[in-house]
């Protein structure tokens, strides 16, 4: 359920299938569903005229049906109700229309993008002129940008990108490897095409058209791999996709011609320019060129693949360092139900009935939500602070028991006390940060006012965590508030969890009855606001893995063409005396000298990169040398596995059969 001005439906086309939108809203009792909504609520029945009633007390007539939001759309609601409404009904009138009030978004249409700065500047100086909040300051922010402003990081978008570029430029490599290596073979078939007068220019679309085609259906077989695990990608994503046919052909042929041309370019650029002659005697044409590129190559595979293993390692090592750290408070079988929409007056009730159960340990109350909560204000005010000073300081509302249940450790003071009546309106409770802020010793006991409520510090929490992660811990005020509580907080005992969750359900459908259940474990809830990170983690994995597995691939397939072509030494150094083992190693050795030059650009790189992506984070551990040295060991390993099969067959191979291999 949203709230908005009718001028709403004039701004955003949203798809109207039955109703006015000019005379949507004429009534401040009326609601506009989605089409989903109104099938929810009425089925097949024409819902127009319809009645919903709000908090079972408000009774509101339906005079519109949109179409459902799309899913992609960066505004989202399933129903609307007009503004006017909620401000005669849902909240305080002048609170609501306060300037000091910024609970509302506003959506600003403007004649012309140009006009943006003046707009901006004259809505700062509106605001100045009627606001006592002279530290705000307002600037606009494009629609389009809105989503990643809020809900997401862009540039973790267009990482993704670059590592699926990365990725497919080391598949470009692996087809320019094996070209140029199996050059040779070719020569005979140039030389003839060309006695038949063919140019070198045909010879190069000879060569580029290959590379499309096989490109071309290399990108159909991907087309096939991606629908069959399109719902895979979407849960590890953890969002719906929405791919437009026209967008996706247009990608599609994008990415297959880049592929095709990327990738044969080079051999048909150097096949081509070969001599007569030498074409029809089946020479090597790319010599000690060609054998340089072909490890410049293979070492550029191994940069990009151990970087992204650094990487993986990095994030996941991250991840696990923030949800293993002291929050401050225990979250483990602590439970928090949400009271919304008139429910909080049966808050009283509730948290007696709950507390007759042995199962439950204690329960509070708070304003906020946890594990994180997010308000400030701006003009708090307590003794010794510099008057010209402005500092936005967070806060929150809380029951008594609020301590006992959250398991905070006093640093100083007390907690809030049914004992000391003057808590419920003098009260406080601050944390370290807020101590220091203050910079009095003792601080309990000295003044703190928010606007309105003068008052006394009665106690000091040690810092918990209010923020996500991201964030450093900032000063935090608590007020004594029972009659603000929005969610209910309940520590449980940790045997016998199932009984004790029926037993507060069960309570809630009696005391509460008329509302929904609802729940959530707070280490559930705080974990889960990893899953950005954890997302990122499982593609870097993902992209680490099909790296690696590519990279493989075309080492097999230049092993075996190394292999091949050293058929005839290996044949004359086992004669020579040469053991298995030391033809093996020879191979080995030197792959493994590119893979330490490969090592020597990406570690460096790999620090700097990682390092400049960790100071998104208040909160970080250390990248350490195993880190790099793991992942080197890891391509070291995989390399020497996937050249293993081939290297080690032609090394023990009879030498009379080599000798005779022409």
């Amino acid at each position: 359920l949203r709230f908005s001005d009718p001028s709403f439906f004039r701004m955003f086309h949203f798809q109207f299938i039955k109703g006015l939108p000019e005379h949507i809203f004429d009534n401040p009792y009326s609601i506009v569903l989605t089409q989903k909504s109104a099938e929810k609520y009425f089925g097949d029945e024409d819902p127009i005229g319809k009645v919903l009633t709000l908090n079972h007390q408000h009774h509101l007539t339906v005079t519109g049906i949109i179409a459902s939001v799309p899913e992609n759309s960066t505004i989202q609601f399933d129903m609307l109700v007009p503004i006017e409404f909620n401000v005669q009904n849902l909240v305080d009138y002048q609170s609501y229309t306060a300037w000091d009030n910024l609970t509302v978004y506003t959506f600003l249409q403007l004649r012309d993008v140009e006009e943006e700065k003046s707009v901006e500047k004259k809505i700062n100086q509106l605001v100045k002129d009627h606001s006592s909040r002279e530290e705000c300051s307002f600037s606009l922010l494009p629609l389009t940008q809105r989503y990643f402003f809020f809900y997401s990081n862009e540039a973790n978008m267009y990482a993704y990108i670059t590592i699926a570029v990365f990725i497919l430029l080391i598949a470009c490599f692996n087809f320019i490897n094996l070209s140029t290596a199996r050059s040779n073979r070719r020569m005979k078939e140039i030389g003839m095409r060309k006695i038949v007068g063919a140019r070198r220019s045909q010879i190069i679309r000879q060569f580029l058209g290959e590379s499309i085609l096989i490109s071309f259906i290399a990108g159909l077989f991907a087309i096939v791999i991606f629908g069959a695990l399109f719902s895979v990608l979407e849960y590890i994503i953890g969002k719906s996709l929405i791919m437009k046919t026209p967008f996706l052909i247009l990608c599609c042929s994008v990415v297959i011609l880049f592929t095709g041309l990327v990738s044969g370019s080079y051999p048909a650029l150097v096949i081509s320019k070969v001599g007569l002659i030498q074409s029809l005697k089946g020479r090597p044409v790319t010599g000690s060129l060609g054998y340089r590129l072909r490890k410049s190559l293979v070492a550029g595979q191994f940069v990009i693949s151990t970087m992204l293993l650094i990487s993986m390692l990095v994030i996941n090592e991250q991840r696990s360092f923030l949800l293993n750290m002291d929050v401050g408070y225990k979250k483990e079988f602590l439970i928090g139900i949400p009271m919304d929409g008139g429910s909080g007056k049966f808050y009283p009730m509730y948290k007696q009935s709950l507390l007759e159960d042995p199962g439950v340990l204690s329960v509070t109350g708070s304003a906020s939500s946890f594990p994180f909560f997010n308000w400030t204000q701006g003009s708090m005010e307590w003794l010794g602070k510099d008057p010209d000073e402005e500092m936005s300081i967070n806060y929150n509302m809380v029951d008594y028991d609020f301590v006992e249940t959250m398991q905070l450790e006093l640093i100083a003071g007390r907690g809030f006390s049914r004992k000391f009546s003057a808590d419920l309106k003098q009260g406080y409770l601050i944390n370290e940060t807020m101590s220091n802020l203050i910079g009095l010793n003792p601080v309990v006991g000295t003044r703190l006012d928010l606007p309105n409520r003068p008052g006394r510090i009665v106690g000091v929490i040690k810092d918990f965590h209010f923020h996500t992660m991201e964030n450093r811990i900032g000063p935090l005020a608590i007020l004594l508030n029972p009659e603000r509580v929005d969610n209910v907080l309940v520590r449980i005992r940790s045997e016998d969890v199932s009984s004790v969750l029926a037993f507060i359900e069960k309570t809630w459908k009696k005391a509460v009855p008329d509302y929904p259940f609802e729940y959530h474990f707070i280490d559930e809830s705080f974990e889960h606001s990893f899953f950005n990170l954890s997302r990122t983690g499982q593609l870097i994995t993902a992209f680490s893995a099909l790296a690696v597995i590519i990279s493989c691939l075309g080492l097999f397939g230049l092993s075996s063409f190394s292999a091949e072509q050293r058929t005839k030494e290996i044949g004359v150094r086992k004669i020579l005396g040469a053991s298995t083992t030391n033809i093996v190693k020879d191979v080995f050795k030197e792959f493994s000298k590119l893979i330490a030059i490969a090592n020597v650009i990406v570690w460096p790189l790999s620090y700097v990169l990682m390092t400049e992506w960790l100071k998104g984070f208040a909160y970080r551990m250390k990248i350490g040398l195993w880190m790099f040295v793991l992942a080197s060991f890891i391509a070291l390993v995989v390399c020497l596995f996937s050249m293993s099969w081939q290297t080690i067959k032609a090394a023990r191979a009879n030498p009379v059969n080599s000798l005779r291999y022409e």
